[in-house]
């Protein structure tokens, strides 16, 4: 079972920010690349050492640095379950 969710429907907050949700996983950005209007993060996973994608609108946002520690969040609405 793969667990998937689109990069730009994730949201990323400072570690010690309390995000209030179940849908939550902690890490380490690792690199930064600008993309006009939007910011893609790359993020080692603390918890599985997987490093994935999340990419935010470049407006009005926090900006994180390479080997911050971050917490990445995502609704359920997002989440898309695939059986492999």
């Amino acid at each position: 079972m793969l667990c998937s969710v689109r990069p730009e429907a994730l949201r990323i907050v400072p570690k010690d920010q309390d995000v209030g949700q179940k849908n939550a996983i902690g890490g380490t950005v690792t690199h930064i690349t600008y993309l006009g209007d939007m910011v893609r993060y790359q993020i080692l996973a603390d918890a599985i050492e997987q490093v994935f994608s999340a990419s935010i609108q470049n407006i009005g946002i926090q900006v994180f640095e390479v080997g911050e520690k971050v917490t990445v969040t995502f609704s359920e609405e997002n989440a898309h379950i695939v059986l492999i």
